[in-house]
């Protein structure tokens, strides 16, 4: 605006001990005019140099995916129906139970007890065969209202669980450092030169978190934006940095699914960073009323949208379907397997149960057998067919010989 040439200076260093930048130093020792830099506020730095006028919006944040259904839920299967409908679906469950079980009974059929009827009525509202126990018409119009009202259930709680899973919000983490310490995700950050400076903030969060930080190695800190955004996309990683850098690989690399699952925690919560000069600078006056100008005119907002990266797009009204996780599948297969363990200890207990009265019958009918038949027969085949036969292989013999001789 008034036709300043300039000499720009970059500043990648920052020393380990010196609590104020480099920045600070430079401004000082009368090594710049004017400066830029996302410094905090303090009353040490206003000794080494001026504020001119804040001007340009900046933010650092860790980025990462929310991915759902990481946890296991166990109530995952009741959550299509509310409360009262199951209790609604349970009771007309008992009534029809009942109500079949005296058909069958009035009808004399062959099996009329509460068993079969409860298990008809779980048949059906599995979508299961069922025997047909009668061949009149009250049991078969109470069978084919089960068979509706089962089919009934049955699609309601199917179209439940597909509206529910399409349609549910994702629940992305709050915007706090608390959350994302307790969440014990991985991290690293983009190296940024004031980055440890940001960690002196005494916000709560910020202290809360930097003994996080600091726990992780030194050559883990910090990776190359590529290699984050890279990590971002694997999932279960959270990787800070300046989103104008981040952000245009974010667009190329991720899908729109991925882009709405996006989450931001920020470290540098959103400001306005200031132009400075140090003390003895013969611009801080001509800087402030061209910066003034250059915000009321209009020129710093085109500025802010031609210079700042676009946040990826969310299609909010796209519905995404991704495959079922393991942690979603994981309540119906628990389930599935304590039912094939039922089913096995009831089969143990029924033949344990089976072979022991088996057995018991079978030595009472083997001991009566034994003693009924023992004390008839040995005597009399003893008393009647021994002397029999002793006495006709005698008289026999001795006629043959006679004959012979």
């Amino acid at each position: 605006m008034f036709n300043f040439t300039m000499d720009l200076i970059e500043l990648n260093h920052w020393e380990k001990n010196d609590s104020n930048g480099p920045l600070m130093s430079l401004l000082k020792r009368d090594g710049a005019d004017l400066a830029y830099y996302p410094n905090i506020l303090t009353i040490e730095r206003y000794g080494y140099a001026r504020v001119i006028l804040q001007q340009w919006p900046t933010r650092t944040c860790f980025m990462f995916r929310t991915i759902p259904a990481t946890k296991i839920k166990p109530w995952i299967m009741l959550k299509p129906f509310a409360a009262n409908t199951w209790y609604m679906i349970i009771v007309i469950v008992v009534v029809t139970i009942l109500i079949l079980s005296c058909i069958l009974k009035l009808e004399r059929a062959e099996d009329c007890s509460c068993s079969i009827s409860a298990l008809i009525a779980v048949a059906a509202l599995c979508q299961q065969g069922f025997p047909s126990l009668s061949n009149q018409s009250a049991s078969r119009i109470a069978l084919i209202q089960i068979t509706v009202f089962g089919l009934l259930v049955y699609n309601y709680y199917g179209a439940a669980i597909v509206s529910a899973r399409l349609n549910e919000p994702i629940q992305k983490m709050n915007d706090s450092l608390f959350s994302l310490v307790h969440s014990k995700m991985q991290i690293a950050a983009e190296k940024i030169v004031f980055f440890n400076f940001l960690l002196r903030n005494q916000r709560p969060d910020v202290q809360y978190f930097k003994p996080y930080w600091n726990d992780l190695p030194e050559s883990k800190r910090f990776i190359p934006v590529a290699d984050g955004v890279e990590r971002i996309k694997k999932g279960d990683f959270a990787y800070h940095g300046d989103p104008d850098s981040i952000y245009p690989a974010i667009e190329r690399e991720f899908d729109k699914q991925m882009i709405c699952q996006l989450t931001e925690v920020h470290l540098l919560q959103p400001t306005e960073l200031g132009l400075w000069s140090n003390l003895k600078s013969h611009f801080h006056e001509i800087s402030k009323i061209a910066l003034l100008k250059i915000s009321t005119s209009g020129l710093r907002r085109r500025e802010i949208r031609r210079r700042s990266a676009r946040r990826p797009y969310c299609p909010s009204d796209e519905v995404f379907v991704s495959s079922v996780t393991i942690y979603e599948a994981a309540p119906i297969l628990y389930l599935l397997l304590f039912g094939m363990i039922i089913s096995l200890i009831v089969f143990g207990i029924e033949h344990f149960v089976f072979y022991t009265i088996h057995s018991k019958r079978a030595s009472g009918v083997t001991r009566g057998i034994i003693t009924s038949i023992k004390p008839s027969i040995k005597p009399d085949i003893k008393r009647t067919i021994k002397p029999w036969i002793k006495q006709g292989i005698k008289t026999d013999v001795e006629k043959g010989i006679k004959i012979k001789n």
